[in-house]
């Protein structure tokens, strides 16, 4: 069924609709928000509680818009406060092997002791992105992640877009800084979630 009709749907008080949105957008945004929050419970607590607060809301919604950039500004927003009170950080394993984010700051290999020098520093970026805010954490997941353009994360955030360039250039030094200020100290792996 096309989304419109969904709306509509849900408009009226179907609350079975509610379940083809839950089907549709319930594991990109589950994964969504543990990126930002890095606890499987919590995120899933959190897209939860979004679908219902989407739910309680959808009479405000304009259904001529698509909803997907709705329910992902909401998920993120929310897996952002939830974050900022839990005080978790992010684990970047699967973000990692998913986007190659993390390839992009580390040269080509071409030798095998290069190789093993690449593989050692992006465990080291990971445990650095790791230290990073909810709000940088938060652009960097919607644009390594989810691929978005600055335009529609700033749709997403609800945020003016040279505030979204401004976060992600300081996240990206950020996590420059943190490179060289901790290029000699030993990794602490955590454990996922």
């Amino acid at each position: 069924m096309e989304e419109y009709k969904i709306i509509q749907r849900l408009k009226q008080g179907d609350i079975n609709s509610l379940e083809m949105l839950v089907e549709t957008y319930q594991e990109k945004a589950i994964r969504t928000a543990y990126l930002v929050t890095q606890d499987k419970a919590l995120a899933r607590d959190v897209v939860q509680a979004t679908f219902i607060k989407v739910y309680k809301a959808i009479a405000k919604f304009d259904p001529s818009r698509p909803f997907e950039p709705y329910f992902m500004r909401s998920v993120v927003n929310a897996a952002i406060r939830a974050s900022r009170k839990s005080q978790k950080v992010i684990s970047l394993e699967k973000f990692h092997e998913d986007t190659g984010f993390l390839d992009e700051l580390v040269t080509t290999a071409e030798n095998p002791e290069t190789v093993l020098e690449d593989k050692e520093r992006a465990e080291r970026i990971e445990f650095l992105v790791r230290q990073l805010s909810p709000e940088q954490r938060a652009v960097i997941v919607l644009k390594y992640y989810l691929g978005y353009s600055e335009s529609e994360m700033a749709a997403q955030l609800d945020a003016p877009q040279g505030t979204i360039k401004s976060r992600l250039y300081q996240a990206r030094q950020q996590l420059k800084r943190l490179l060289q200020v901790n290029r000699t100290q030993p990794l602490v792996k955590e454990e996922m979630a």
